[in-house]
């Protein structure tokens, strides 16, 4: 096993500890938001005060980018467009040591047909129309003064 070191009381993950996500729990998943809310777990009840999450368009991690670095145990990642994603997440012992990165997670971002988009807009318009309508129409029969016939 390891040991955990401590520095000013704060205890700090081990760079041979495993880190993994607890949310998503599956290893693909397909969102029509475009976010996606990130949590991890250290083997153990270790500690450390640093962790990056980082994100690809390949599953080999070729191109990186670094959306969080920071103390926290989750991160939300927000304003994903219409694609596929690959996150992993390590900890960063104090004197800077890198842990191992975690499983990835592929997030796929699909949002809802254009199409489908535009028609439930117009039913919608066509129900806001007729609403207006109806409310006008009724006050206009029942003001008083008015003689109809």
């Amino acid at each position: 096993m390891f040991s955990t070191v401590f520095f000013g009381g704060a205890s700090l993950v081990p760079v041979n500890a495993e880190i993994r996500f607890t949310s998503p729990t599956e290893k693909e998943v397909v969102t029509d938001e475009g976010v996606i809310n990130f949590a991890w777990k250290v083997s153990g009840d270790e500690w450390s005060d640093l962790f990056e999450l980082q994100q690809s368009a390949s599953a080999g991690f070729a191109e990186t980018r670094m959306l969080y670095r920071g103390p926290d145990r989750g991160s939300v990642v927000s304003g994903l467009e219409e694609g596929d994603y690959h996150f992993r997440v390590r900890a960063v012992e104090e004197g800077g040591a890198l842990g191992e990165w975690s499983q990835p997670i592929h997030v796929r971002v699909r949002y809802m047909a254009r199409t489908k988009v535009f028609v439930m807009l117009s039913l919608g318009a066509m129900v806001f129309v007729a609403t207006i309508t109806a409310l006008f129409a009724g006050h206009l029969r029942s003001t008083p003064g008015k003689e109809t016939g």
